[in-house]
């Protein structure tokens, strides 16, 4: 008997689905690829925080000191105001690759593509080659896309983030204490490349609760995350106590204070004008994202509503996890304070799950599969009308171009009085708007950032020093204006 002939009819046919499958969803990562590493290093132009990240990354691979280059009148300390994971990261990267914004952005979009592949693993468990349809519209997402091309942090955290949810689903189907162990031990490294990552453990809270299962297993789950972050948060405070003071627990308290609003927090969404004025501005290109986003809101709530007036969970446990962990970044995202426009990377995808899960049990009848499938297409085109708008017709980079003006067109020995993002950019000294009073009254060049969330702070002696002042250049990006003056010093009074 010859090896086909042992081989099932029916096997015979399972493989073929299977590899039809698997090209496809190859096919989509590959041109997830091309989406997010096309002309990376100077589309979108660059981000608020891409030069602080890389400045301290180009520490570490160059110095082996984890710090950021500091303004006039300021002395070297540690940059602990994010954990130092992945910073350590990036500075092994640019060992390898080099050191640069654009090197930053390779090593984010890379992550994301592992994303996605954690993601086609997870939802396959949850609905099958189906999976292949949220992935398609997360992988072509116009926001996702813009998100997955900049070095923020998140894209890298995401990584163990999507991971630990994968590894919890598994733990909840086979009741393995071991799973869910991994799980938690997970969940804790999500939190501690960025403590945002944390909201993860509100969504196995949210599942618990609406399951009502293994207690002793997610008490376990629990239990190792608690391990994880305590472990983080001892070694860190012994790690940097020095005769100044122990930085790790100032940094920390400091962006602690900013998440529940005590703290300055410009660049935030703090306001529904912050969130109208973009929306109807440059952030309407964005059509599948608004759409998703608001669908996804919408249908989160009318399911919480219906389970309180109906008293029954019945509706949310069919669909019981990604309804969790929609709900769950919903509610965390909503509460916070520190609400920066990036962190709808980590509401979009459990959204995109979540209601690809709902759209396909809804499609029962060849007419709502019809209509399901219409409504993909449509979103597929607005993905490809986006990509073209926002990436390929529009090349703007006024961070970039404003730091070049700067050390082009001001002496070397001058004082700038501008932003962190942009001091650490340039080759001259800068000095902090906020210190204005203390070491830049000498200075006679002066860099303000302008953006519907962000404005430069107020105080008197920036105030006076710009009175008079005269533009020398402005630049304009997608969604902030920055422009350079020339200024008069300031006597002692201030004047």
């Amino acid at each position: 008997m010859t090896a086909a002939a042992l081989i099932k009819p029916g096997s015979v046919s399972r493989l073929r689905v299977l590899g039809r499958e698997a090209v496809v969803g190859t096919g989509l990562l590959g041109l997830a690829v091309v989406l997010r590493f096309w002309a990376i290093g100077g589309r979108p132009g660059f981000e608020w925080d891409e030069p602080v990240y890389t400045n301290v990354g180009r520490h570490i691979s160059e110095l082996g000191t984890i710090q950021l280059t500091q303004p006039v009148g300021a002395f070297a300390q540690p940059y602990l105001f994010h954990p130092p994971f992945y910073f350590l990261l990036l500075g092994l990267w640019f060992r390898i690759s080099g050191a640069g914004i654009a090197h930053a952005r390779e090593l984010a979009a890379g992550a994301s593509i592992v994303v996605l592949g954690l993601l086609w693993g997870l939802l396959r468990e949850q609905i099958g080659w189906r999976a292949l349809v949220p992935v398609a519209l997360v992988a072509t997402d116009g926001w996702m896309i813009y998100e997955n091309r900049v070095g923020w942090i998140e894209n890298t955290m995401l990584v163990l983030g999507v991971a630990a949810v994968w590894t919890y689903a598994r733990a909840v189907r086979s009741k393995s204490t071991r799973l869910y162990l991994v799980a938690g031990t997970l969940l804790g490294l999500t939190g501690i490349i960025k403590h945002v990552g944390l909201y993860l453990v509100g969504a196995v809270l949210v599942h618990w609760l609406v399951t009502r299962g293994s207690r002793r297993q997610h008490l376990a789950l629990l239990g190792a995350v608690a391990t994880v972050c305590i472990g983080y948060v001892v070694v860190m405070t012994l790690v940097y106590q020095d005769a100044n003071g122990n930085w790790f627990l100032h940094d920390s308290t400091v962006q602690f204070e900013r998440t529940l609003g005590h703290h300055e927090r410009r660049g935030t969404v703090s306001s529904l004008s912050n969130v109208i004025g973009p929306i109807f501005d440059q952030y309407r290109i964005f059509y599948s994202t608004l759409a998703v986003f608001f669908a996804g809101v919408v249908l989160v709530g009318y399911r919480v509503v219906q389970a309180i007036a109906t008293r029954s969970l019945a509706r949310i446990q069919r669909h019981a996890l990604l309804f969790s962990w929609a709900f769950a970044s919903i509610l965390v995202f909503g509460s916070i304070k520190l609400r920066f426009p990036h962190y709808v990377l980590m509401l979009l995808i459990p959204l995109y799950a979540y209601l690809a899960e709902e759209a396909l049990e809804f499609a029962r009848t060849s007419r709502r599969r019809w209509i399901v499938g219409a409504g993909v297409a449509v979103l597929l085109v607005a993905n490809a009308v986006t990509y073209v708008q926002r990436f390929v017709s529009k090349n703007d980079n006024a961070l970039g171009s404003a730091a070049a003006y700067v050390a082009s067109n001001v002496p070397r020995s001058a004082i700038v009085v501008t932003e962190e993002p942009i001091g650490v950019l340039i080759p001259q000294r800068y000095c902090k708007l906020s210190e204005t009073a203390s070491c830049g009254r000498a200075a006679r060049y002066v860099v303000l950032y302008r953006s519907h969330t962000q404005q430069p702070p107020t105080n008197a002696s920036l105030e006076h020093k710009m009175a008079g002042a005269r533009v020398l250049a402005t630049f304009v990006g997608f969604k902030e204006q920055i422009t350079i003056y020339r200024v008069r010093a300031l006597g002692k009074g201030g004047t």
